[in-house]
């Protein structure tokens, strides 16, 4: 008897698995919060963590409507229902889990560094971009600089040399190959 309920919480700890949960607007905290009060109340078993960085002595999410939350399957329910919570996020019909080592990774950059910004993940320096607006439309190069304004700068190799330009990240979009 005592194995069959040691082998349920072995099993139970095994099958909790992180998710990001996308919130409302600026409704992060309060989800949180709200999470953490089922929680103390046993309605739940939740891990609940929301990834802050500091700005101008204010902490903010790092990831503007998103927590991440880690539970087993029966849990979901539970969570999505709750008042500031939009979904999960999905790849298909079932919310998609995160693997552990990406939730270390983001407590480490949360704990050891001051400025942290984030970009879009499909524009990183070195990817192979195309420009879709203005007088270089249909040109390609790849990205060699990202900033917080959301410039970007641009080899451009269809003239036998590279020219570095300046525009707006939104007149570009990754590609495949050049």
């Amino acid at each position: 008897m005592t194995q069959d309920i040691h082998k349920l919480v072995n099993k139970t700890a095994v099958d909790k698995k992180w998710y990001a949960v996308q919130t409302k607007i600026k409704s992060e905290q309060l989800v949180c919060q709200r999470i953490e009060i089922d929680k103390e109340k046993g309605v739940i078993e939740v891990e609940v963590y929301l990834p802050l960085i500091k700005e101008n002595n204010n902490f903010k999410p790092l990831f503007n409507g998103y927590i991440f939350v880690k539970h087993t399957q029966d849990e979901i329910h539970k969570i999505r229902y709750l008042p500031g919570v939009k979904d999960y996020v999905r790849f298909g019909l079932y919310p998609t889990s995160i693997p552990e080592n990406q939730i270390s990774l983001m407590e480490k950059i949360e704990s050891s560094f001051n400025d942290v910004t984030t970009v879009d993940s499909y524009l990183v320096k070195g990817c192979k971009v195309q420009i879709i607006k203005g007088v270089l439309a249909g040109r390609k190069g790849v990205l060699t600089e990202t900033t917080k304004n959301k410039k970007i700068a641009i080899a451009i190799d269809n003239f036998g040399k590279s020219v570095l330009i300046s525009m707006p990240v939104t007149d570009v979009v990754e590609i495949e190959t050049i």
